[in-house]
């Protein structure tokens, strides 16, 4: 073996090395982004959960000094439509209205409650559609946004039932709901730290997420949004466009 060859045989060597710590690096820079969770200004726990007590979709829209009346009107002045939310004891959300393309939303528990009202966006049919489940705890506005993106069945016990496979993006979902009551009710738009970041977490139902981990704050006064959060949310971007096309 000549010289040159060994030359030619270490650069690809090298070339790979350097490959293989980019995408470790890639791969494990959220570890670098991870925060302790914690409750914007002192609330409840910013995750939903499922009727089983596992942890659900996160919070990830917040309206303090909140009316919950005046977050319907706005959204139903944007083309949204309240939907009801499915019960085992009510036969009214047991079914798929596929003509209208309204479904019955699941239900989801925050701070012990399920959702006061749900809605579903504009355009939507039985196998995708934008939603929304809105709480109202002390004053403020809670929200989960997150877009159904499938169907498929799951079991219950003997039982097979439908169920909706969220989108992977949830922070796509959470930013472009937001702008719209942003302009709705004249607020503006922020976000702050809720939990950790996480390329894939799962709703509780099955369907796995990536988040940077950030709660968009509807404030009636401006605040600012950190260099970091701003940096960490244009990572989890690139992520996203990265994992999209796996």
């Amino acid at each position: 073996m000549n010289a040159e060859r060994v030359v030619a045989i270490l650069r690809a060597i090298g070339l790979a090395l350097v490959v293989l710590f980019g995408i470790a690096c890639l791969l494990l820079l959220p570890l670098m982004f991870f925060v302790a969770q914690h409750a914007v200004a002192g609330g409840p726990d910013l995750f939903t959960s499922v009727d089983s007590g596992v942890r659900g979709e996160p919070i990830n829209v917040v309206l303090p000094d909140g009316n919950l009346s005046a977050v319907v009107a706005g959204m139903e002045a944007q083309g949204w439509i309240i939907v009801p939310t499915f019960s085992p004891n009510n036969e009214h959300t047991w079914t798929f209205d596929v003509a209208s393309g309204v479904t019955p939303i699941s239900p989801r528990l925050f701070d012990g409650a399920i959702q006061a009202v749900a809605l579903e966006g504009p355009n939507s049919t039985v196998f995708s559609r934008h939603h929304a489940r809105f709480w109202m705890v002390n004053g403020t506005v809670y929200g989960a946004v997150s877009y159904d993106a499938d169907v498929t069945v799951i079991m219950q016990g003997f039982v097979p039932l439908p169920t909706h496979v969220i989108g992977q993006d949830i922070d796509a979902e959470r930013d472009a709901v937001g702008k719209t009551l942003a302009e709705a009710l004249n607020r503006t738009m922020s976000y702050e730290e809720n939990a950790a970041p996480a390329l894939y977490a799962d709703n509780g139902a099955g369907s796995w997420y990536y988040t940077d981990g950030e709660v968009l704050v509807l404030s009636k006064n401006a605040s600012p949004t950190t260099l970091f959060l701003a940096a960490r949310r244009a990572y989890f971007r690139f992520l996203g466009l990265l994992l999209d096309r796996l």
